[in-house]
């Protein structure tokens, strides 16, 4: 039964299919389903379990998968996991991507500071605080796993069938960008959507995606958990600026040179293509 859920290979419009039925569907209706039964007194939206409210808005957009792969034969050349890193070691993998990640996450950090945080987003923040097993469970665990599922494992490897590598990146990366629901998100998740892409490409292993969102997600969570004092928008600019007016360009700087070495070195090594 649990198959069906590996079968589905999307073809684009498909793809953008799953996308409405999460927002549209899974996040207006059942938001607006929870708001109606608060007003009856029946439901308080505010005690809802925050794992609950972020899988409530998947559900019908993994039906759709599930139903749609009812109705496809599995394709073993594009099976969802089948690890390959080629000449590069896979410890040495996984701590390169770990390191890339967050070299992209510092990089991106000029195209979001203009850019107001989205009220609901400072509220999961401001709950690892609060709340910080429930905000691990669904910020470091619940979401890398499920979202790389959804974006590479089913809709970048359908993509990849149904057409160009390059298209299949860029479209499953502007899909992660358009569900986060608000700019300052997308900009990053867009940009991080590309490199997980390009490494699922690479190395045909769904795990390496989701270790990678867990590095970007976990090192958010434990910066906030760690150091409740910072507000939750502030900026690596503004935690740098006691060192001096050279720290942030410096940092800046090392990310850059770090980020190319180690993209120069995977695209060497790596398997040509994964797939």
């Amino acid at each position: 039964m649990l198959k069906r859920l590996f079968n589905f290979l999307p073809t684009l419009a498909q793809s953008w299919n799953i996308v409405i039925l999460i927002m549209l569907v899974g996040g207006v209706l059942v938001t607006s389903l929870l708001l109606l039964l608060q007003s009856y007194n029946l439901v308080s939206v505010g005690n809802i379990n925050m794992l609950v409210q972020y899988i409530l808005p998947l559900i019908p957009g993994f039906i759709y998968i599930y139903i749609k792969g009812g109705q496809q034969e599995e394709d073993k050349h594009y099976t969802i996991e089948k690890t390959n890193t080629g000449k590069v070691n896979k410890i040495i993998f996984f701590a390169l991507i770990a390191i890339s990640i967050l070299c992209i996450a510092a990089l991106a950090e000029p195209l979001t500071s203009w850019i107001e945080m989205p009220q609901t987003l400072k509220k999961t923040l401001e709950a690892i605080t609060q709340n910080s097993g429930w905000a691990f469970i669904t910020t470091v665990l619940a979401a890398p796993l499920l979202e790389e599922y959804l974006l590479r494992g089913v809709i970048m490897r359908g993509l990849l069938k149904h057409s160009q590598p390059i298209r299949a990146i860029v479209w499953s990366a502007a899909i992660f960008a358009v569900i986060h629901f608000n700019v300052w998100q997308a900009i990053g998740a867009f940009l991080a959507g590309c490199f997980i892409g390009w490494i699922y490409w690479r190395t045909h292993s769904i795990w390496a995606c989701i270790y990678i969102h867990t590095i970007n997600n976990g090192f958010s969570y434990f910066m906030y958990l760690l150091n409740p004092q910072l507000d939750v928008d502030t900026t690596y600019q503004e935690i740098l600026a006691p060192y001096g007016s050279y720290a942030y360009p410096a940092m800046y700087i090392a990310c850059s040179v770090t980020l190319i070495v180690i993209l120069y070195y995977l695209n060497k090594y790596l398997p040509r293509k994964g797939f």
